[in-house]
């Protein structure tokens, strides 16, 4: 039994080695290639903060949306970060982000520099659709959404 319990123990090293082996290279093979890439190009990085953004709507989590959302806002209809706010706190309590899906299908981003614009992303909920287009700039290094359209 002693022996039986030394050999289990002797190949569970060795799994264990083996394992760590494998995540080393896995590990290194992953960093050699961000590091060839420079990191997340300008498109990875303004569809992560979209995604961040969407995330956030979805989950009607109104604070994250707000961090996403630069101090420099406005739209079309002129209201800045703390209308918006209270634009969206009203959504919010009016069952906008309820069972919400975003369609990406037909959406459109342009990037020049620092600035990005985001058209055509459509919200289905459970109030209707909404098309919305978005202007976003990066500050200090994150990618913040400083502009919406309706209908674009």
């Amino acid at each position: 039994m002693m022996r039986l319990g030394r050999e289990i123990l002797e190949i569970g090293l060795v799994n264990q080695k083996i394992g760590s082996v494998v995540v080393t290279v896995v590990l290194a093979a992953m960093l050699s290639a961000c590091a060839g890439r420079g990191g997340p190009s300008p498109e990875e990085e303004v569809q992560a903060a979209m995604d961040g953004f969407h995330a956030s709507m979805i989950e009607g989590d109104l604070d994250s949306i707000m961090a996403l959302i630069s101090d420099d806002y406005s739209n079309s209809q002129g209201a800045d970060k703390a209308q918006m706010q209270g634009f969206l706190g009203q959504a919010a309590s009016q069952g906008f982000f309820t069972d919400m899906k975003v369609d990406l299908a037909n959406a459109e981003t342009v990037i020049d520099g620092d600035s990005a614009s985001v058209s055509s992303v459509i919200y289905n909920t459970a109030l209707g659709a909404l098309t919305l287009s978005y202007e976003l700039k990066k500050e200090n290094g994150v990618w913040m959404f400083t502009g919406t359209e309706i209908g674009m």
